[in-house]
């Protein structure tokens, strides 16, 4: 019994079947498995694969299958197939799908285990016969592999970009792209690990647009996106490539560089922004000027990543205190004074139920008459 040509195209048939059912497959993974075409599809396949197999058995003499049976196979995938064209819900198929991924249970596991195995069983337990037998044999064999192999290689480069994705989701604002905060709190946390050995310098300037929301008050949050994202842009330009350009908040951006301890690198790069800030901003609305308060702080590695963060956002109100449209610089006694009036504050909060407070009543006099024309009061 010489291996043909019809025989080698024969063997074949089982191996295009898979792909098919593979295809249809994606149909129901990709939430399409309530269609009646699409179940009349995949049952079409099925039965397919199923008459190619025992016909190819039975032409490599493995196995003894009736005409008949396959005849019925064959005529019922024609008809099923006719069928799912014929379905109403055959048009829904052909929209696009979205795919949803889920964990593989144990019976597909199973199942895809069997189609894997099965042939490489049937090749080794299939006696020797001709040298061209047994090369067409092999090659299947290893197509199989090497789709399990692509499909495997797929699989983890799919995992590997979702999660870089995720991680990017994670730390990048999603309107402008630039890290958020916790991109800007890790980097500044590596590089104070590495400020004292290398004599470096982390320096924060922490920008705050003046009298945004009037923006969006105005024109709408449209265009004050617009204004962020263009905010970015020239931030963006201002920097370094080692630098770090991040949004943390509604208005609020953050700049941080490392440099040596003995420049004013971040002084020059305060008054370079404001000095950007002049410039309009090309809007859809037309041409929009807003100015921007900067607090600057610095670290040679001794302040963590949060506290020089909220070090710099003390510097910002400062700035705002001064004027707008203005750097300053951050010191300790900023800290104090904030403590001081935070603690001022909560005191004052429960004064009145303390009985703390007390009025005492200024009398106010006219000179010209010496009469007395009102009282002051003073608590």
């Amino acid at each position: 019994h010489g291996l043909s040509a019809l025989r080698v195209a024969n063997a074949f048939f089982p191996v295009i079947d898979v792909m098919i059912l593979v295809l249809v497959s994606q149909l129901l993974l990709a939430g399409s498995g309530r269609q009646p075409a699409l179940w009349l599809l995949i049952a079409a396949s099925s039965l397919m694969f199923t008459g190619d197999m025992l016909f190819t058995l039975r032409d490599s003499q493995l196995a003894s299958v009736p005409q008949h049976a396959l005849d019925v196979l064959f005529m019922a995938t024609f008809m099923l197939v006719g069928a799912s064209g014929l379905h109403l819900s055959m048009r829904t198929l052909t929209e696009p799908q979205e795919v949803e991924y889920r964990d593989l249970s144990r019976i597909r596991i199973g199942l895809i285990a069997v189609m894997v195995l099965a042939p490489v069983v049937i090749t080794a337990l299939q006696p020797h016969t001709t040298l061209l037998n047994d090369v067409v044999r092999a090659g299947l064999c290893v197509l199989i592999l090497l789709a399990v192999l692509a499909r495997v290689v797929r699989s983890n480069n799919s995992r590997a970009r979702a999660e870089l994705a995720t991680r990017r989701r994670a730390t990048h604002d999603a309107l402008t792209d630039l890290p958020n905060r916790e991109l800007l709190t890790e980097t500044v946390a590596d590089w104070g690990d590495r400020a004292a050995g290398q004599d470096l310098e982390i320096s924060l300037l922490f920008i705050d647009l003046d009298r945004f929301k009037m923006v969006n008050d105005h024109w709408g949050h449209q265009v004050g996106d617009e204004l962020l994202c263009g905010v970015a842009a020239r931030l963006s330009g201002q920097v370094r490539g080692d630098d770090l350009v991040c949004r943390i908040g509604g208005d609020e951006f953050v700049i941080a560089l490392a440099s040596r301890s003995h420049t004013r690198l971040a002084e020059s790069l305060a008054a370079r922004v404001l000095a950007e800030f002049e410039r309009p901003f090309q809007l859809s609305v037309g041409s929009v000027v807003i100015s921007a308060s900067i607090g600057v702080a610095r670290s040679c590695g001794g302040t963590g990543a949060l506290a020089l963060i909220r070090d710099a956002d003390t510097a910002m109100y400062k700035a705002k205190g001064s004027g707008r449209n203005a750097y300053a610089m951050f010191d300790t006694s900023l800290r104090d004074e904030v403590r001081d009036r935070m603690n001022l504050e909560q005191a004052l909060r429960g004064a009145l139920a303390n009985g703390e407070l007390a009025v005492h009543f200024q009398p106010i006099v006219d000179l010209a008459s010496d009469e007395l024309d009102g009282f002051e009061a003073l608590m």
